[in-house]
């Protein structure tokens, strides 16, 4: 019985952790994706938007992560609307901030 407690602590605690690792994560990367989208679609005037969103966040685990961006000159649209080179560019500047973040 008490080796089952002892098991049940240590998962819950493992389980912490884990969930603030990747709430630490999200956070440094979804604050800086925008100005790294913005520079990477600026075409001489000012670049797009983008951002990301927690389906769940009481238990990010349990949803998805919504990433939308919006290139230069048009209004926000789902990534699957999105162009091939929209698409590339928006996946390129979430790439970058996740090394970024994995950076020691």
């Amino acid at each position: 019985r008490k080796s089952i407690e002892e098991i049940d602590s240590k998962f819950e605690a493992v389980r912490k952790a884990r969930k603030e690792k990747f709430m630490e994560c999200f956070q440094k990367v979804s604050d800086a994706i925008g100005p790294v989208y913005r520079r990477l679609t600026a075409q001489g005037g000012d670049g797009g938007s983008a951002y990301l969103d927690l389906e769940d966040a009481e238990n990010p685990f349990n949803g998805g992560v919504k990433f939308t961006a919006m290139p230069p000159a048009k209004r926000f649209r789902d990534m699957h609307l999105l162009s091939g080179g929209e698409k590339t560019l928006a996946a390129m500047a979430l790439l970058f901030e996740v090394q970024a973040f994995q950076q020691p």
